[in-house]
Formats: structure tokens, sequence, C-alpha cells
């Protein structure tokens, strides 16, 4: 239907600022009708009763069944409109005229098949929620706040690009999108688990179609998480975007991969010895993490209080961190260094060498990672050093399990392990009761200590740790 706009919103337990996305939908400034669909996956809370307060089209399916591309491929073939925007639970418009700026590009050239706007950070974002949101604009283009064009590439074009700009053309978000519903019958989401918008628009731009940036569409979206989902979610980010784009890197080992979580657990004893001096040194160990991360959280929800410091020690700390931010020349070279894996090629052999020039490449990520979220940080002229404590903790959490998908992504994961399918169940059922907090740093502390008689088992055992609930 032409003069009809369908909105898309997949739902599970979506809380008050569920209500909050439908009043603001539907308080629009825009002439054509609106047709919103929810497709709700077992919500248990007051989402049901909202959705009952406005003149939404319900579809239900089970908490099992949810998957990234079906479930919106799914709801897309129940839409009326030509026009699908595609948007979720906690994406509050910022204005009423954020639907018009959304789909006018798909309105006025015929070559678009879909357009993404801009994610906002709310107020009571943390520091880290805000420096990485910016961040990831700014490492996409200089001129991020312009509105553009990503004009088609061919087929055979795609291997001619690099992983970098693969990432840069392919750039979609469904967070806040609208595509054209005649495209997506012929090229509907793929079916993968995990950023199946970057997936379809791959597949739009080699299909002759061009995909749209509008910044000027914005969207209040943010998340306050756990260190633990903070850590899973980079992992599973940079394993499905290596994988998307065809990467291809050296395969971690089971010793690597405990390495990362030993260097991590030494950035939560650093964490907790500069925030809570009180506390004596503790064993470095998987549980130092977990006490971390309750910590990290407190001190995140109370980011905007000021601490007494003495001017002159926070002055000291800001200019020292200032001062390792460095040179743009430099950062470049650090990263293309650095995104090679150039150390870790040449350590292919577990010994002390390996163990260091590893250990060195983690130190080398963290530290440009964080150089990058302190610039985008002191750019707004603030002094707290309590945050600067906070997004370095944060960005270890993001580099290691980062870093961990990046070589986790050329592992390939059989469907059975030693001829049989009751070890991978057992595996499966382990790593499914340990998602969130405590319970998967314990889970994280039992695979680091246990014996593995074949890699496959020990890696096959992380991932599915690292995937669950994401």
């Amino acid at each position: 239907m032409k003069n009809c706009i369908s909105i898309i919103i997949p739902t599970k337990n979506g809380g008050e600022l569920f209500r909050e996305s439908l009043e603001m939908i539907y308080s629009q400034n825009i002439a054509l009708q609106l047709e919103v669909i929810v497709i709700d996956s077992g919500s248990t809370d007051q989402t049901l009763q909202v959705c009952a307060d406005y003149p939404v089209k319900l579809i239900r399916i089970a908490a099992s069944s949810f998957n990234h591309s079906a479930t919106r491929n799914l709801a897309i073939s129940a839409a009326q409109g030509e026009l699908c925007v595609l948007t979720v639970q906690d994406a509050v418009a910022v204005d009423r005229k954020w639907l018009g700026k959304l789909v006018a590009p798909l309105q006025n050239n015929k070559r678009v098949a879909g357009v993404f706007g801009q994610q906002v950070s709310r107020a009571e974002a943390s520091p880290l929620s805000r420096c990485c949101k910016q961040l990831w604009y700014q490492e996409w283009k200089n001129d991020w706040d312009q509105e553009s064009e990503q004009l088609p590439v061919a087929s055979d074009g795609w291997k001619e690009l690099s992983g970098e700009q693969k990432r840069r053309y392919a750039r979609f978000d469904n967070v806040n999108s609208c595509i054209r519903k005649s495209v997506w019958k012929d090229i509907p989401f793929p079916d993968v688990s995990y950023a199946e918008d970057t997936a379809w628009a791959m597949g739009v731009l080699s299909a002759g179609f061009s995909v749209y940036w509008q910044p000027n569409a914005k969207v209040f979206h943010s998340h306050e998480r756990s260190l633990a989902y903070e850590f899973k979610r980079s992992y599973v980010d940079t394993k499905t975007l290596s994988a998307t784009f065809g990467e291809s890197f050296q395969l971690i080992s089971h010793h690597r991969a405990r390495l990362v979580i030993t260097w991590f657990a030494q950035e939560a004893e650093r964490f907790q010895e500069s925030s809570t001096r009180e506390l004596a040194k503790k064993e470095r160990s998987v549980w130092a993490i977990a006490e971390a991360d309750d910590l990290w959280q407190q001190m995140n929800l109370a980011h905007d209080e000021s601490i007494e410091e003495e001017k002159d020690v926070e002055w000291f700390r800001s200019c020292f961190y200032r001062c390792l931010l460095g040179p743009t020349w430099f950062r470049k070279v650090c990263r293309t260094i650095l995104n090679k894996g150039i150390f870790f090629q040449r350590a292919p052999n577990v010994n002390s060498s390996g163990k260091s020039l590893f250990v060195l490449e983690l130190q080398g990520r963290h530290r440009f990672f964080l150089n990058q979220l302190l610039r985008i940080y002191f750019a707004h002229n603030n002094q707290n050093a309590n945050s600067v404590r906070l997004i370095r903790f944060g960005a270890a959490a993001m580099v290691g399990g980062s870093l961990l998908g990046q070589y986790m992504s050329s592992v390939d994961f059989p469907a059975k392990i030693d001829g049989g399918s009751s070890h991978l169940e057992d595996i499966q059922g382990r790593s499914m009761s340990a998602t969130e907090g405590k319970g998967f740093w314990q889970a994280v502390d039992e695979w680091s200590r246990q014996q593995y008689n074949q890699e496959s088992d020990a890696l096959l055992y992380l991932d599915q740790l690292l995937t669950d609930g994401v």
C-alpha cells in the first residue's frame, strides 16, 4: 500500500520505554497512514498490556523461535506498507519529525533500498556508552553528521575491498531504519543469527541499489549493560562481522584464549585497587572480574556525582591521559599494525615469547581503543578522573571480547564432537544456565581451570558461553 508506512517492533519485556516509544510513534507529524506491527517473543511484563492500549497489530511467537532475521522477515511479510520502518522496543524518537525525515530519501529516490538514522545517547547514559556511540560514527566517516548515499557495489567488487572498506560501505542499522518492501521481496534479510542489517546491506548494494544515511532522523537509544554483557556483545559483534566480510585470521588456541581472560583479570584487579584502595590485594583470578563487574555497575549508576579529590591530582591525571592520546598519524599507524595481528602472527607456538607478544597485542589494542574514547571524552571538557577509570575498565572488556571474536571467527566449530552429540548438548546446557553477572564469570572461571583433551572441545564451550543470551 503506497500511502501506508508499516513500523515493525520486535519486543520482549519492553518495560516503560516501550510505551514511550509507541507514544512518540503515534505523535509523528506525517500525513501517511501508520501501521504498527509488534512481534512479541514471550513477554511476561506489561508489554502486552501496553500493546492493548494502542491500535497495534500484534504477532506472538515463542521465545525459542526468535531470530533477528527470521522474526523481522515474518513481520515484514505481514506488513501492508511499501515502506517498512524497523526499530526496537527501547528506541524513542527524539522529535515528531523523525519519521518524515527517515522515509524522505526512499520517497525521493527509487534507487534507495533502505535508509538508516542516528542513535543518540540518553541524558543518563554512562561516559563509556556516550563515547562508544560517538566513536562508532566518527570512525565510520569524517563527515558522519551529513546525510549521504552509499552507491551500489558490483558483486565482484566486494572481493577487491579490504575488511575496513566493506564495513564502511555496508553500514546499516535496524535500530532506526526503513526499507522498501518491494526490494525486500527479492532480497529478504538473510538467514544469519546476528548482524542481519549489515548482511542485507551487502546484498542490496550488490544488486544495484543504494543505502542512505540520514543523521537527522534521530532516536534516543543507549544501554547500561554489565561488563559480562559488554564482553560477550563485543565477542559476537566482531566474530559475526569478521565472518560476514570474509576476513581470515590465524586460529586462536585454548592457551591464548586463557591469556585473554588472565589479562582481563589483571585489569579487574587494577580497577578495584584504584577505585577502592581499602580492598586487600586479591589472587588474580576470574573471580576478581566478577567483583569488579559489580563495582563497575555501581559506580556507573553514580557517574554524574562529583568526587571529592584534590584538584592538582585530578589535573595531573587529566594531563597524563591527554598526553597518551598522541597525534592522529601515530594512532593510525598503531591501528594498522594491531588490526593485522602482526604480533600474533609472528608467534604461532605456545612459548614464553609467544605469550609476551600476544599479551603485548592485547595491551596495545586496549591502549589504542582507550585513547580513542578519551579523545572524545576530553573533547567535552570533562575532568572527572573517576569516569576515566570507568572508561578504561569498560574498554578492556570490549577489547578482550573483540580480540577473541576476531580470531574465533576462523574456527570451524563442528556440529558433533568425538563422533557424538551428547558432549555438545552438555556444553550447551551448561552455558545456557550462565548468561549474566556472576553466573557468567563463574562459568568462565570453570572453563579456564578445566583441562580439555581436544582444542575443539575447549573452544566450542567458550563460544557457547560467549554467544548465549546476546
